[in-house]
């Protein structure tokens, strides 16, 4: 099926008010149908951009039928044949592919692992699920529980990339990776629990977190581990391609100082590389990917999760994305939550004293946290640029304050 798109550009076709009409057109709804669709999420990789929307009909203050909706400009997605049930639509300019979650085409496993009745086959007890990752195109993960709790997880990737990932988990088990119990359907694995808690939930609670030379531990460790030999690329490279995916979801003022932003962060980037040396890396290390067993208040790390990326790559990169996720943490307010943030904050902190070569590292957790613009809500942005900027004001200055009480101040590093 091909019908017109109602934009020249693809950030603003994906992302802006023309969204609307695009889903209008993918569903078969006549034009100026009352449909309310938000931006969910905006992922860009080299070969194009994905946008997840949540849909509701009726309009935004209707309690009408929901849906939630991905458009892509990604080959995988535009090569799908129509019965796969993608839309595909074009302006001559730009193609855009849109389907319904879970109908992935490149996770043809998706739709059965979202199915209680199917999983509970693979995992005996599961009554209910819940959708813990979603990442159009690439992968999916989805929690199985039953009324002891969890049964298990179910992990959904590209049929050609389950034999890789059973190697990956079967390499990575000395480090508490979650053991591989079956392949029950192409694409798909499923997986064990590992019990305890992430370190994200035990440092959200209060927990003391291990110092950074135990995290720098579990990576020397990784290294007889990888079976990856061609390296992934950091989440904090590519960011100019990155935020022009997203620019079309921000007004005029925040894209403006995002691609300042940006601009000062490849500046800073470019100018503290080193020449390090290639190693095992996790290749998405965060808090929420490293299980912890917690004795008297202290965590230790006990397991990883989500090693697909464990590869060769550079540990900068590693450290980066751990102190991005958990300062992006850092910046949520409100009751309990401004309880974790400062708990986020003090680790942040705690980890940032014991950095050996603060320039590049600096630089290069500013890229990752701006690479997170696209999936936090809305009303977060702000404060994700506000600390990019003190990130990048870091990279000259390491004691510059990461939290500047919300002043908006422009930091001198935007406007390296």
């Amino acid at each position: 099926m091909t019908t017109t798109v109602p934009a020249p550009h693809a950030a603003t076709v994906l992302c802006g008010p023309a969204r609307s009409d695009l889903v209008r057109a993918a569903i078969g709804l006549a034009a100026g149908a009352p449909v309310d669709v938000r931006v969910e999420r905006v992922q860009h990789r080299g070969d194009g951009t994905s946008v997840g929307y949540d849909v509701r009909y009726g309009g935004a203050g209707d309690a009408g039928s929901t849906d939630y909706l991905v458009a892509s400009t990604a080959p995988a997605a535009l090569s799908a044949q129509a019965s796969s049930g993608v839309v595909r639509l074009s302006d001559g300019d730009l193609d855009v592919a849109l389907w319904r979650h879970p109908g992935d085409p490149a996770l043809p496993g998706l739709a059965a692992s979202c199915d209680v009745a199917t999983v509970a086959a693979w995992l005996p007890g599961t009554t209910r699920l819940e959708m813990v990752t979603y990442r159009p195109l690439r992968r999916a993960v989805v929690r199985a529980l039953g009324p002891a709790g969890v049964t298990g997880y179910v992990k959904i990737v590209r049929p050609g990339g389950v034999d890789r990932l059973v190697r990956q988990h079967a390499a990575t088990a000395e480090l508490g990776s979650p053991r591989v119990l079956a392949a029950p359907a192409p694409g798909v694995l499923v997986l064990a629990d590992v019990g305890g808690r992430t370190l994200a939930e035990a440092i959200a609670d209060g927990d003391r977190a291990p110092d950074l030379a135990d995290v720098l531990a579990l990576l020397e460790r990784t290294a007889a581990t990888a079976t990856r030999e061609v390296a992934v690329e950091p989440f904090s490279l590519g960011l100019l391609a990155q935020v022009a995916a997203v620019e079309g979801a921000l007004d005029a003022p925040t894209t403006q100082r995002l691609r300042r932003l940006a601009r000062a962060v490849e500046a800073w980037i470019a100018r503290t590389a080193r020449a390090w040396p290639v190693v095992a890396t996790h290749g998405d290390l965060h808090a929420a990917n490293l299980v912890v067993r917690t004795t008297d208040g202290d965590a230790e790390i006990v397991g990883v999760l989500d090693v697909d990326r464990v590869g060769p790559g550079h540990r900068v990169d590693d450290l980066a994305c751990l102190l991005a996720h958990l300062s992006v943490a850092s910046t949520g307010a409100g009751g309990l939550a401004t309880a974790a943030s400062d708990r986020a904050r003090a680790t942040v902190e705690r980890w940032w004293s014991q950095v050996a070569d603060p320039a590049p590292l600096a630089a290069r957790t500013a890229s990752v946290v701006l690479s997170l613009v696209g999936v936090v809500d809305p009303v977060r942005v702000p404060a994700l640029l506000d600390l990019a900027g003190a990130w990048c004001a870091r990279a000259s200055t390491p004691n510059a304050p990461l939290h500047r009480g919300g002043t908006g101040s422009v930091p001198p590093s935007e406007e390296s």
